[in-house]
C-alpha cells in the first residue's frame, strides 16, 4: 500500500504535535512545582538532561535516512520516560 504524499505530511505534523504537546505538558509540569525546579538547577542534573537532549537530537539527525521508524519513536519514548522517572524520583525526595 502506497501512502500518499499528503498523507505522509499530515502524519508527520500529527508526530511533531504530539512531540510539542509532550514537551509542554512536561515543562509546564515542572515550572509550576518550585522544590523541583529548585532541585533541577541546585546541581548540575540540568546540565547532564540538555547534553542528553542534545546527543539524542544529533544521533537522529544523523541517522534519520537509516533508522526505522519504529525505532525513532521508541528512542523519543525512552527518553521521555527517563526524563519522567527523574522527575518522579524528585518529587518523592521533597
Amino acid at each position: 500500500m502506497e501512502i500518499t504524499e499528503n498523507k505522509l505530511i499530515s502524519k508527520t505534523f500529527l508526530w511533531m504535535f504530539i512531540g510539542l504537546a509532550i514537551t509542554f505538558g512536561v515543562g509546564y509540569y515542572v515550572s509550576c512545582n518550585e522544590n523541583m525546579l529548585f532541585n533541577l538547577f541546585s546541581g548540575y542534573k540540568w546540565l547532564v538532561l540538555v547534553i542528553l537532549e542534545f546527543g539524542l537530537v544529533i544521533a537522529l539527525s544523523a541517522f534519520i535516512t537509516k533508522l526505522n521508524p519504529m525505532i525513532a519513536k521508541v528512542l523519543f519514548s525512552t527518553t521521555s520516560r527517563a526524563t519522567r522517572q527523574e522527575t518522579i524520583r524528585v518529587n518523592s525526595m521533597l
